[in-house]
């Protein structure tokens, strides 16, 4: 009469307490990486305009995807302001002159005509500056914007500061002037390029312990589960390897949109993206509803 196995029961709880603690540690590391995801750092890809660009006076259109950027400095000499000052005219705008609502939304620094001619500088349909031109001479306009105030003023006196949030939306640098561009004009708007952004290393590495600690939890479960002796579930229906005509069909519908998908109108801008984002810097102003989500 063979003796009875005494040491399986044991072995078989120990293993069950292995799996059964690998699983609850490795499901809470899971859970931690995973919610630590959005909350660690990126990198961010810092975009810029400048203007003038190519040493002209020639406007430029750059609507951004969050309508305001995060800064604008611009200095214009009063030399150029004196150019418009007999026929009046846009000095510089944000916002292209002939839009109804440029004052509105946008920066607007104007010349007025007539007998007494004046430089109004206006934020969102808000008169930062008004001066006459006879007044301007062997100065600067200087204008600095940001999300905490406006200064605007001449750089022969101190300026007026505007707290407060009155970045104007920028759809690009718009002027009367033309010609060559004169000497200290410059206008240097920072945007935001939040959504340019590719993840740290730190945050690389969070997303493969989420995924490699989600995979050990399941294993361990799958151990748990087996140690009652009943057969394992079925995780894919029989014969799933099996190819059938329906499997075919699938495959070569596919097959035919990856050669049509991309001359139609909704798959072919964003293959065309794909395709020359390696290129083509800040994106979201590059191909598609002008940057505007």
């Amino acid at each position: 009469m063979d003796a009875p196995a005494s040491g399986r029961p044991g072995g078989q709880r120990s293993q069950q307490s292995s799996a059964r603690l690998l699983a609850i540690v490795s499901s809470l590391v899971a859970i931690l990486a995973a919610l630590s995801i959005p909350f660690l750092p990126v990198q961010q890809e810092a975009a810029t305009l400048s203007w003038p660009q190519n040493g002209t006076l020639t406007d430029v259109e750059a609507p951004l995807v969050s309508y305001a950027p995060l800064s604008l400095d611009a200095d214009v000499p009063c030399q150029e302001i004196g150019a418009l000052t007999d026929t009046g005219g846009v000095l510089l705008s944000t916002a292209p002159p002939a839009s109804p609502d440029a004052g509105r939304y946008g920066l607007l620094a104007r010349v007025t005509a007539g007998d007494n001619p004046h430089l109004q500088v206006t934020v969102r349909d808000r008169i930062l500056l008004s001066e006459p031109v006879s007044a301007l001479t062997n100065c600067t306009l200087e204008i600095r914007i940001d999300n905490t105030r406006a200064s605007v003023g001449l750089s022969d006196r101190a300026p007026t500061i505007h707290d407060g949030d009155l970045r104007p939306q920028l759809v690009g640098i718009f002027t009367d002037l033309d010609g060559s561009a004169p000497s200290g004009l410059r206008v240097d708007v920072e945007l935001d390029s939040r959504f340019s952004s590719s993840p740290t290393v730190i945050k690389l590495v969070a997303m493969a312990v989420a995924i490699l600690a989600t995979l050990l939890a399941l294993i361990s479960l799958h151990r748990l589960d087996a140690t009652d002796g009943r057969s394992t579930r079925r995780f894919l229906p029989a014969r799933w390897w099996t190819f059938s005509g329906l499997d075919a069909l699938v495959i070569g519908t596919l097959l035919l949109w990856h050669f049509i998908g991309a001359t139609t109108a909704d798959d072919g801008y964003q293959f065309t993206m794909a395709r020359a984002s390696e290129h083509a810097g800040y994106m979201a102003n590059y191909f598609r509803w002008f940057g505007v989500p």
